[in-house]
């Protein structure tokens, strides 16, 4: 018999081998955080983010805005509301997924912002058209603590990611 090496003796080489590999493999990078610690962690100077605020006036997780509020405003008049309402055909989404965006324009000093939760089309109590109530009733909702956070009542924009266009036109009606 030639040296031929033995099947163990490759069985060994190559675990020592991967062994050796993944020594060498930087550690695994940090799990994502929430969706709060990024925003604080990016915005956290010059933004006040407010979360799970409930605009119905009960418990309903879907049922609640988040508030992105400047810390330091480009000057005392009110400010003019960007109002963000996720898409999803009315059966998906989230308004977390706003966010960023959200914060982004808050830090700016210029706007607040508000993102909108609403009840799904597959919720047991989200059965159409529930999901235009909830908007308009979060609508409502920021229109009557104008006051208390110094926004711009007679004015407010939105950034409506569904292409219901008639549909906007209706959450946008007073």
């Amino acid at each position: 018999m030639k040296n031929r090496p033995s099947n163990l003796a490759l069985v060994f080489a190559t675990f020592f081998a991967c062994a050796a590999v993944s020594a060498d493999k930087p550690p695994a990078p940090k799990p994502a955080t929430s969706i709060p610690e990024q925003i604080a962690q990016r915005f956290g100077d010059t933004v006040e983010a407010r979360y799970d605020v409930p605009y119905a006036g009960n418990t309903n997780p879907r049922q609640r805005v988040d508030l992105f509020l400047p810390k330091k405003r480009a000057s005392d008049k009110p400010l003019p509301v960007a109002v963000f309402i996720h898409g999803g055909g009315w059966s998906g989404g989230v308004r977390a997924g706003y966010a960023s965006a959200a914060a982004q324009l808050a830090s700016t000093g210029q706007y607040a912002a508000v993102s909108v939760g609403y009840r799904l089309s597959g919720d047991a109590n989200g059965k159409w058209p529930a999901q235009i109530h909830d908007c308009k009733a979060a609508i409502r909702w920021i229109l009557g603590h104008a006051k208390e956070f110094n926004f711009r009542s007679e004015e407010h924009t939105s950034e409506l990611q569904s292409r219901l266009h008639l549909v906007c036109r209706l959450l946008l009606e007073k």
